[in-house]
């Protein structure tokens, strides 16, 4: 059902217990079919969209969906209102995901190891990451953001490459998520 073999891994090295501050929610996925709500659904679970590390926003009703820079970009720049992003911890493509169909994600406030990215030659420490996009075909993974000269037509940016880059020995991408980014 799920990919058990994700690399997706949450990373720290906390000087102090309180170093980590990050905000945890639980979201109900949007859209997500129930083991019964099919025609003669027999209680099989059914995987949703939603992987585990994905990067993911709340739609209108305050449900999970993939987070699409394509999307939140125009919305950003016709309202210069920020979406708030977050990494789904859990996701619901696995038996106990896709049976309640809700995800606990972290907004920010991290450091994570993920290979849920695309491959950029620009990935070096400090590059600025955002959600990927439909255009490319990345919706909900790390992809490296684009600044431009005009701040309005901006990505919005979710975090940094972190110190330790993209490895490609490991195929891990290091990501660190400020607080309120």
């Amino acid at each position: 059902m799920t990919i058990l073999t994700s690399k997706f891994n949450f990373r720290g090295r906390d000087p102090h217990p309180a170093a980590k501050a990050s905000l945890a929610t639980v979201l109900k996925v949007a859209g997500a079919l129930g083991p019964y709500s099919t025609p003669g659904g027999s209680g099989t679970p059914v995987i949703g969209p939603i992987f585990r590390g994905a990067i993911v926003c709340m739609d209108v009703n305050g449900e999970a969906i993939l987070a699409d820079s394509d999307a939140t970009n125009v919305a950003y720049q016709a309202t210069q209102q920020k979406t708030p992003f977050f990494v789904a911890v859990d996701g619901d493509q696995d038996f106990d995901g896709a049976f309640v169909h809700k995800v606990t994600a972290l907004q920010g406030g991290m450091e994570i190891l993920t290979d849920q990215f695309t491959v950029d030659p620009g990935l070096i420490p400090g590059a600025p990451v955002c959600p990927g996009g439909n255009i490319v075909g990345d919706v909900g993974m790390f992809r490296l953001a684009v600044p431009t000269i005009v701040p309005a037509t901006d990505e919005q940016i979710y975090g940094y490459v972190g110190s330790e880059g993209y490895n490609t020995v490991t195929g891990l991408l290091h990501v660190i998520i400020p607080q309120g980014v």
